[in-house]
């Protein structure tokens, strides 16, 4: 309920109070207004209920600030759609008038995660203060206040260390806008961007935190095989790098790069790869960022040979690429925004990238590192410029963008065209890149969106202007000459880490102890009618005490939280429920039993993190011990030791090496050849594959049954995929490759039976709530083995029933009307 009255005098001055409370509370806001005289900008007006204000714009027109009559009819639509229960969301107020709708927020949506005051005039600021008495606002733990010029600056730095945020509101007081147009669209578009990027890495690292903080351990085994960026630094200084990444326009472009590509450096983003390949054009670099394992089938192609391209790859990237894809180098890059400080601590990396959202500012990152100059963007549309697709010919994705839900950007050429909130994400990213690191930067695009910084000109200017002397001699120089990472240095760093995690591990243990101490005591006087804190006795409120100083400490001292901060993020939302029954209770005994829970579900949460990196940890250290070991003066059952585990450690292409050497000595080996067999399967090369274990079975027809059940499991891995991600564009494929694999196993009918009721009950949902093409791409996905899946038929009548229901109600309607 909206209260009508905020003071008994709508006109009373505030302004000391307020101020006397920022000076006490709020340093940084007290400093920049300490020296700041207000101009009298506006002029205050008394309504039947809170003041208002007007100001005139530059056409000597009155802007009311609020409604004239009644301020609060000013509460609409973006405030009250906010939702009751928001414990995870954040409100961000680009201006805030007299402050009346961040007073609502924080009185009627008192659950709300955070609330972002951004006021770029000091003089509205001012005048807010001394109109109404914001003492709320002011003294609340969970309003952020910014103001001035570097308002925006200040909030993409908060915005960017928020954790565990749910939805971000962005609420626009209109009436500065139509007063000083400037101040607040630049403002509005600084918030916006910053926004947008920190609910996208937001998002990011709450659904897949686990899987990134897996993938680098998984990339941090390949250390005795790789490179590491830094010793391309400088690399090419001077010399011309063509950045190709995967946009409609990649398609027109790729005639002139063929004509060109001996003479300039080629880094392609891993989507374009295929494209290029496909054209014959091998790049020097293709890098690779995307932590989730779909991103592989980018490469799935080109696994059936050794190619003459170095990967790029981020520590948390996937590693099925580098452990799959036969490059001719690998190179692991870390980032400024990575986690693991634990390596950067001891092994000091002498280049950091910068943080990248996409693979194109991985790309971008490598070339200004080598020093290239010109960089040449080829493909980077950044926009929706394609009739259906927002990829190039050719391009390997799981699903294409639509043009829906977009906004207009500012194109190529002069005019708008559409773009899509992740696409200005990564172009605001790469502007900024590019100030960073000045140099010539040229657009080749005649489409697409305008990348601030780059002038736009013909690919054979480019061409007769830079590429002038050939620059493969340089590469093949450079990859012959980099250094190996130290090996000892890095096994000394795992083992300090180790050490850490133990003592981190000893310190939850003893908190354990006392938090067990001090629930045995509670549970004997919480019957005692305890009314607050006070009222415990000495032994427990010591003990008590010493709990929670234990836990501020180790929060505070242990740096191990920051190197598992992705398997934090997954547990945030469920702390803040504990939280939310904290401040709920409606006395001291439910809130102290809500407070000692969520003390337990934080250390156990804590012990749960702990293990995980232990594990890893081992795990990693077991990968570097082999790979002291050389394999070529170890006996035959070394080798086959050795073998074993990198395969099951999912080190294919170290395993493939191995199994070539026990094949040159003794190709009549039925081990080696049913390992190489898997080992090609791995790879996706499906008929060597075949043709390995073929060949097994010859030399021992007891490896048979063995052979059919490394079979099924490779194909159960397939028709997991596809089962998990059922209306992708790759489903089909999964599912064919699981069929390949798996052959004429006598349990496949089962298992795909079983995995087609879990699909089963999502098409039956799809077409209940008619999302009809969903369901029939499902359907369709599974009718090359509807033979196998009796139960397909019957859903498929139902889905023909349900639809042709549906498009008869349909042009009934259309008749109606």
């Amino acid at each position: 309920m909206i209260p009508e009255k905020m003071s008994p005098n709508p006109l009373q001055d505030h302004g000391p109070s307020n101020r006397a409370l920022i000076a006490a509370h709020r340093p940084g806001l007290h400093r920049c207004l300490a020296n700041h005289s207000p101009a009298p900008i506006a002029q205050l007006e008394a309504t039947r209920t809170v003041p208002t204000y007007h100001l005139t714009d530059r056409a000597g027109v009155k802007v009311w600030g609020h409604h004239p009559e009644d301020p609060w009819r000013d509460v609409g639509p973006p405030l009250t759609d906010i939702p009751v229960a928001a414990d995870n969301d954040m409100c961000v107020f680009v201006g805030m008038g007299l402050g009346y709708l961040p007073l609502w927020l924080i009185r009627q949506r008192p659950r709300i995660k955070r609330i972002y005051i951004l006021e770029p005039s000091l003089d509205l600021l001012c005048l807010a203060l001394a109109a109404v008495d914001l003492k709320e606002l002011i003294l609340s733990d969970k309003v952020v206040w910014l103001a001035g010029e570097k308002a925006g600056d200040a909030f993409k730095a908060r915005i960017g260390a928020e954790t565990g945020a749910g939805p971000v509101h962005l609420i626009y007081h209109q009436p500065g806008f139509k007063w000083a147009p400037e101040q607040y669209e630049a403002l509005k578009t600084r918030v916006f961007e910053a926004a947008n990027a920190q609910q996208i890495a937001a998002r990011t690292l709450h659904e897949n935190g686990p899987a990134v903080f897996h993938n680098r351990f998984e990339n941090l085994a390949l250390w005795p095989y790789a490179f590491l960026v830094e010793e391309l630094s400088g690399a090419f200084a001077g010399r011309p790098a063509v950045l190709v990444t995967p946009g409609p326009s990649l398609s027109q472009a790729l005639p002139r790069l063929q004509q060109a590509r001996a003479d300039c450096l080629v880094i392609a983003a891993d989507a374009a790869l295929a494209p290029l390949l496909n054209a014959g054009i091998c790049p020097d670099f293709v890098t690779s960022i995307d932590f989730r394992d779909l991103n592989f089938e980018k490469f799935v192609p080109f696994l059936d040979r050794a190619w003459p391209t170095a990967l790029v790859t981020t520590v948390t990237a996937t590693p099925l690429i580098p452990n799959r894809f036969a490059a001719a180098q690998v190179y692991l890059a870390f980032q400024q925004n990575d986690s693991q400080t634990w390596l950067h601590d001891l092994l000091d990396p002498r280049a950091m990238l910068p943080p990248a959202s996409s693979v194109i500012h991985l790309s971008l990152a490598l070339a200004q590192l080598t020093g290239a100059d010109p960089i040449v963007f080829v493909g980077h549309d950044l926009a929706h410029t394609g009739q259906r697709r927002d990829h190039a010919d050719g391009v390997v994705t799981a699903r294409c963008a639509t043009i829906t839900d977009h906004f207009e950007t500012p194109a190529i050429g002069g005019g708008n065209v559409a773009t899509s909130r992740a696409y200005h994400e990564f172009k605001i990213r790469l502007e900024e890149m590019m100030r960073a690191h000045p140099r010539r930067y040229i657009n080749t695009l005649a489409a697409g969106a305008h990348i601030e910084g780059t002038e736009v000109l013909p690919f054979e200017q480019i061409a007769a202007t830079w590429f002038n002397e050939p620059v493969k001699p340089l590469v093949t120089k450079v990859m012959r000459t980099v250094a190996r990472p130290p090996l000892k240095r890095f096994v000394d760093a795992c083992a300090e880490a180790r050490r850490q995690v133990r003592e981190t591990v000893n310190r939850v243990d003893r908190l354990e102890v006392r938090l067990m101490h001090v629930r045995a005591c509670w549970s004997q006087q919480k019957s005692a009618g305890i009314k607050r804190l006070a009222d415990l006795d000495a032994d427990l409120r010591n003990a008590f005490d010493l709990l929670e100083t234990g836990r501020q400490r180790l929060s505070a001292d242990s740096p191990v939280w920051h190197w598992t901060q992705e398997l934090a993020a997954t547990r945030l939302t469920e702390n803040a429920k504990f939280t939310a029954a904290v401040k709920s209770a409606p006395d001291f005994t439910t809130r102290f039993d809500a407070h000692l829970a969520q003390i337990a579900y934080v250390t156990g949460a804590q012990r749960d993190m702990l293990t995980t990196f232990q594990n890893h940890l081992a795990h990693l250290t077991a990968r570097l011990d082999r790979a002291r070991q050389t394999p070529a003066a170890a006996t035959g059952r070394n080798i086959r030791a050795d073998a074993t585990f990198y395969l099951e450690a999912g080190a294919v292409l170290q395993a493939e090496k191995l199994l070539k050497l026990l094949l040159e000595t003794n190709g009549a080996d039925a081990w080696a050849r049913q390992m190489m067999g898997t080992v090609q399967a791995q790879r996706l090369q499906l008929d060597a594959a075949r043709t390995a274990w073929q060949k097994a079975v010859e030399c021992d027809p007891a490896v048979k049954p063995v052979i059919a059940g490394i079979r099924l499991a490779l194909g159960r891995y397939w028709l997991e995929q596809a089962v998990r991600d059922p209306v992708s564009g790759l489903a089909d494929q999964w599912l064919r490759r699981c069929v390949e694999l798996t052959g004429d196993h006598p349990k496949l009918t089962d298992v795909l039976t079983t995995a087609w009721t879990a699909v089963a009950s999502v098409i039956e949902a799809h077409i209940a709530d008619r999302s009809f093409k969903n369901a029939r791409r499902m359907l369709d996905t599974w009718s090359f083995v509807s033979d196998k899946v009796p139960a397909w038929a019957r859903l498929r009548a139902k889905w023909d029933v349900a639809h042709k229901a549906f498009l008869a109600q349909l042009g009934g309607r259309k008749r109606q009307v």
